[in-house]
């Protein structure tokens, strides 16, 4: 059988659509994504829902004991305190302080390592050391196995 771009195929094998090629990439895909996203869903997705629950609900110390509903109770608690204001006000202060300058800090320090600058050898040497020392002390068969003083 001669196709269309002029090879010769057995009658049996005929080339796969792009359709077919595509569905088979998405399936695979999926496959490769489903493991990730059922632990996700466990990890993250179940206890927010949870603690979506548990905010408009009271439950005692017991856990056996049944949740009962309050409604915007617990809310309006947690808006009459004044110790809320004061954690929600050092809570922001540290999203605007302290993450936006590890994070630039990294990313700069990884552009900067990957770059060709002159002597950026003894940079990298200086910067991964270490962590290839903490590594190495980790697995080392001699941590550990110095005698103890009688």
């Amino acid at each position: 059988m001669i196709s269309h771009n002029g090879a010769i195929t057995a009658g049996c094998m005929s080339e796969a659509s792009p359709r077919t090629a595509s569905a088979a990439s998405s399936a695979t895909a999926w496959g490769f994504l489903t493991p990730g996203l059922v632990l996700i869903g466990l990890s993250v997705l179940i206890p927010a829902a949870m603690a979506l629950v548990m905010s408009f609900t009271q439950s005692g110390l017991d856990v056996s004991e049944p949740l009962r509903f309050v409604g915007l109770a617990n809310i309006r608690r947690l808006l009459a305190d004044p110790m809320f204001f004061k954690v929600l006000g050092t809570t922001l202060l540290y999203l605007v302080g302290v993450v936006p300058p590890v994070v630039l800090g990294s990313l700069g320090l990884a552009v900067l390592v990957n770059r060709q600058l002159p002597g950026i050898h003894w940079f990298r040497a200086a910067f991964y050391t270490p962590g290839w020392c903490r590594s190495w002390w980790r697995r080392s068969p001699f941590v550990g196995s110095t005698p103890k003083p009688a």
